[in-house]
């Protein structure tokens, strides 16, 4: 037949000593001709800049569902829509949200994220990439590189209903020295402890704090603060450190600001148009 096939023996070379390895494998091949090939692409190419197609990639990928239970949600979402490229991902708890203003061609699709990231590995290298989308593969070609995946289907979630429309609360602070908070909670905190209390008090002269607390049986209480421009009225939460942890790595920018509602609405963090937004837990 076409497929080859060949017994190879090693041994070690050493003469003298008990022999370090024996190992009897077989080797099973195809022909070149029958290697699968990039299939032709038939869609109109457009170019995107690599440094942006990296930076919403990097935004927006913690939040991807690995469950498998809706497969569409195991990608990212591209959409363009005059002028405006939204990156959206969500585990169906969290939902992270990258925009950036680019000159092109209306289009919508989801993309595995093993492609993506496959891609991203590379765009470091490069100026800008040609993309073209067919109905049921994205193709990206670099300068030496072509990658190529399969589009997800099953309808994306309308991700534009859960969008709070206002916040009782607003509170802008430095996002490092938040990060860094809650962090070092994240790191104390055990797999099954770490819930943590995020309150949001202002001075009533526009200044106040955005305190973190965890409180656990076996751990004790560990409580921190850092500055803030509050805007509302006071607002506490809970929610779970390494979900914030990741929203707070993934925004660009020196400075968030933290939208924040009584009751159930999520807890939304903002840099320019792209946003974070996490579900409170039921206290």
């Amino acid at each position: 037949d076409d497929l080859f096939q060949s017994d190879a023996l090693a041994v070690s070379a050493a003469t003298t000593g008990p022999p370090r390895l024996k190992t009897r494998a077989r080797l099973r091949g195809l022909p070149a001709n029958e290697f699968p090939l990039e299939p032709e692409a038939d869609g109109t190419p457009f170019t995107i800049s690599a440094e942006t197609l990296r930076s919403v990639i990097r935004q927006v990928r913690h939040f991807v569902d690995r469950e498998e239970v809706m497969p569409v949600l195991g990608g990212i979402q591209l959409q363009v829509r005059d002028g405006q490229l939204t990156a959206v991902a969500t585990d169906r708890k969290c939902l992270a949200l990258a925009v950036e203003r680019l000159p092109l061609p209306d289009l919508e699709a989801v993309i595995e994220l093993e492609v993506l990231d496959v891609l991203a590995r590379h765009l470091g290298q490069v100026e800008t990439v040609e993309v073209i989308l067919t109905e049921e593969r994205v193709h990206f070609r670099l300068p030496n590189l072509a990658i190529y995946g399969r589009l997800l289907s099953g309808g994306f979630p309308n991700y534009q209903q859960v969008l709070p429309q206002v916040s009782s609360t607003r509170a802008v602070v430095d996002r490092q020295p938040l990060l860094e908070l809650v962090s070092s909670l994240d790191r104390v905190g055990r797999q099954d402890e770490r819930r943590i209390s995020l309150e949001v008090t202002g001075n009533g002269d526009g200044s106040g704090q955005v305190s973190l607390s965890l409180d656990s049986p076996s751990l004790g209480h560990y409580r921190g603060q850092v500055p803030a421009k509050v805007d509302g009225e006071p607002v506490e939460l809970l929610c779970f450190s390494d979900q914030l942890a990741q929203a707070l790595r993934a925004l660009p920018g020196d400075r968030i600001t933290l939208e924040l509602s009584a009751g159930q609405a999520p807890l939304t963090l903002r840099a320019g148009d792209s946003r974070q937004l996490i579900m409170p837990i039921a206290a």
